[in-house]
């Protein structure tokens, strides 16, 4: 059987549950609703700052390539999202970058070289020449007749020395091949 509560009752009850709900807001254990929304709408304020400011921060940085831009969270190249540019342009970025971000090693290693045509090649011995930079190009060439070949770790070609082969001990104490 359930008790039906009177209007005393009621009135108490809810001064209790107010009175558990403020000391829990003064312990920090609870929040206050209206206090969340306003923090949640604070915080959003503060991401859109830090949204705009990066996009002006990227607009007017130096950057080591033209037409980049950031928008919605991804990077374009050329007004064209930076995975759809072409392999040739998309490297040709990356080694500009490379550049700016790492002034003192002046080596750049470049793999996949095989997808860069001749003018691709240009422009990069171009922006190695400007900068005073070496890049290694990764390139299959069938003609043999530049670079060299990297063969089971070795340059092929090139002779490995041997090396000696320890004698063996017999069982005995003496050299195994003074024994045989």
């Amino acid at each position: 059987m359930v008790k039906k509560r009177g209007p005393k009752a009621a009135a108490a009850y809810h001064r209790h549950r107010d009175y558990v709900f403020r000391e829990k807001m003064r312990s920090g254990k609870t929040r206050c609703p209206y206090c969340a929304r306003e923090r949640a709408e604070a915080l959003t304020s503060n991401i859109e700052k830090l949204k705009a400011d990066a996009q002006a921060a990227i607009a007017g940085a130096d950057l080591p390539i033209g037409e980049v831009s950031v928008s919605g969270g991804e990077v374009f190249l050329r007004g064209v999202p930076f995975e759809q540019a072409s392999d040739a342009e998309q490297l040709q970025a990356s080694i500009g970058i490379a550049m700016a971000l790492n002034p003192t090693l002046k080596v750049i290693r470049v793999r996949d070289g095989s997808l860069l045509d001749d003018e691709a090649m240009k422009t990069l011995a171009t922006m190695a020449d400007e900068n005073d930079y070496q890049i290694w190009i990764e390139r299959v060439d069938s003609s043999g007749q530049v670079g060299f070949v990297l063969e089971d770790g070795h340059v092929k070609g090139q002779e490995i020395p041997k090396e000696e082969t320890p004698k063996r001990k017999s069982a005995i104490g003496g050299d195994a091949a003074k024994a045989e």
